[in-house]
């Protein structure tokens, strides 16, 4: 048996069935029987009605799938080239990449998420939280970097940062499973060969890598929702997803690679063990019974008002 009470209606049943009690209590001396009947109905209905607003419930076992827990590591490339205009729809990779790890979130309820930006260099955006609603809106609203302000891409200028993060969550969190999702179009800029993602991989359970853009490249705006493009000595710079350094990234985390551009699958985080538990949850509800049983008391009650008031109207 469980109770499912509704406060505020067990309080007020209970103040009137003390106040009844006490009334009952004070005039029974000098009650008739039929008025004794009466008190006595009255404080058994409002008992009854404290039941009533108890709510008590049986209870059942349900099988649980008990889930991991998980600490989710985004790293998103936010250089100028995440700009350009070769995702699905003709818009730009950031978009595409924004709404795929809002979506990799969402399917991540409970895991404790850290958000890593890079451009010219690399921040953690959003230490470890499990406030899916600011993650949303920060990834919504994080943008890329405007050209003018470029100095050239380093696809693994967040490296160091990831690895002082994970080191940081495995030794808050020992027992979560840790996961890194990389979104990025793999273009590295800067004439020195891009960081070796190799010591990340050690720290993690696993990895994915979300390749966007395409091999024909697109345009790029300066800036976030401006129509002019980048170009150089008048002519429009186009940028190209370098799918090669991306899954040359994947390989080193020893994880997957996905190119989002060309619609392959997301990565689902968060996923039930194998083994289930069992919870014991609120059954049906029994607070009918209670009410259905008060119900001749009422009738009673109503009755005998009915005779008090012909008796009454008798004597006048």
């Amino acid at each position: 048996m469980t109770w499912q009470p509704q406060w505020w209606l067990v309080a007020v049943a209970a103040v009137a069935t003390v106040v009844l009690l006490l009334r009952a209590a004070s005039r029974w001396r000098a009650s008739t029987a039929e008025i004794r009947l009466t008190a006595v109905l009255r404080v058994v209905v409002a008992v009854g009605l404290v039941l009533v607003a108890l709510r008590p419930a049986g209870e059942q076992e349900r099988d649980v799938p008990p889930v991991q827990a998980v600490d989710l590591v985004l790293m998103l490339d936010r250089t100028a080239s995440m700009g350009a205009l070769d995702h699905a729809g003709g818009r730009s990779r950031m978009d595409g990449a924004s709404e795929d790890l809002v979506e990799v979130v969402a399917g991540a309820a409970g895991a404790h998420v850290s958000v890593i930006v890079f451009d010219d260099t690399a921040r953690l955006l959003v230490p470890a939280t499990t406030d899916v609603r600011s993650v949303v809106t920060t990834l919504g609203t994080v943008g890329w970097r405007p050209s003018a302000k470029a100095t050239g891409s380093d696809v693994s200028v967040g490296v160091d940062l990831a690895r002082q993060t994970l080191t940081r969550i495995a030794a808050e969190r020992p027992d979560n499973v840790r996961v890194l999702v990389y979104a990025g179009d793999g273009e590295q800029t800067q004439t020195e060969a891009r960081a070796s993602f190799a010591p990340l991989a050690e720290l993690v359970d696993e990895a994915w890598v979300l390749g966007f853009g395409t091999a024909a490249g697109g345009v790029m705006p300066v800036a976030p929702g401006d129509t002019a493009r980048v170009t150089r000595d008048g002519v429009e710079q186009r940028s190209f997803l370098d799918e090669a350094s991306l899954r040359g990234i994947a390989d080193e985390l020893q994880g997957s690679f996905v190119h989002r551009t060309r619609g392959g699958d997301l990565p689902v985080t968060v996923r039930p063990l194998a083994a289930t538990a069992r919870e014991i949850v609120p059954g049906a509800e029994y607070y009918w019974i209670v009410a259905l049983g008060l119900a001749p008391l009422l009738l009673v009650h109503l009755l005998l008002a009915v005779r008090r008031w012909r008796a009454a109207k008798e004597e006048l």
